[in-house]
């Protein structure tokens, strides 16, 4: 990574960026399919070792769909904020243990817990 100036500023930028969050935080990546196969648990697992295991990092599987509405008043569309993630996740916990499918629900209904992370059958 040190050899490509590029790379390393990437990684420098993530890692500040994780270092927003409190140990054992949430980072969720909504991004269609970067968790999918062995490339998605590669990229977790790397992704972990960049974090420096500190937090739970999240990859979707497969492409993520948000969700749009129609306001019925004004004709309108926008995003549906309120389950807009139900997708498939890679769940990679700060020990680098991997779940596999976890489902999230991203809710933006005021009051409600912005994060559902949906128990593990």
């Amino acid at each position: 990574m040190e050899d490509n100036p590029q790379i390393a500023k990437k990684a420098a930028l993530f890692q500040a960026l994780a270092n927003k969050l409190t140990d054992g935080g949430n980072l969720i990546f909504g991004a269609c399919s970067v968790g999918a196969g062995q490339a998605g648990i590669d990229f977790g697992s790397n992704m972990n070792k960049l974090v420096g295991g500190r937090i739970n990092l999240f990859f979707a599987k497969q492409t993520v769909q948000p969700r749009y509405y129609a306001d019925p008043s004004s004709g309108q569309r926008g995003p549906w904020f309120s389950r807009m993630f139900t997708e498939k996740f890679l769940h990679i916990l700060p020990n680098g243990s991997q779940i596999q499918d976890r489902t999230i629900t991203l809710n933006a209904v005021v009051g409600s817990p912005p994060v559902t992370l949906n128990k593990v059958k």
